[in-house]
């Protein structure tokens, strides 16, 4: 469902103190709507991860490897996008 283009007109109007009061209210009413429904989602995944570790059917890696997994593959994709803008 689209906002109605005058709603977001109006908002925009606000100060930015009161912008960020509204989006506050807004996200706090969409964690509000989320419900017992999705915490007892998440607990269940923790639970299971917890399992997974202690019966030893995950694979665990370093802090510091998977950090470095990451910052490679960041610097790829910047590298991908530089050379992407530059054609």
């Amino acid at each position: 469902m689209a906002v109605k283009p005058g709603v977001f007109a109006e908002a925009l109007k606000l100060p930015l103190a009161k912008r960020a009061d509204l989006a506050r209210e807004l996200l706090r009413s969409l964690e509000e709507e989320r419900g017992v429904d999705a915490d007892a989602a998440w607990l269940q995944e923790v639970r299971r991860r917890v399992a997974e570790v202690e019966d030893g059917t995950v694979l665990l890696k370093r802090w510091s490897t998977v950090r470095a997994q990451i910052a490679r593959g960041l610097k790829r994709s910047r590298a991908a996008r530089r050379l992407t803008k530059s054609r």
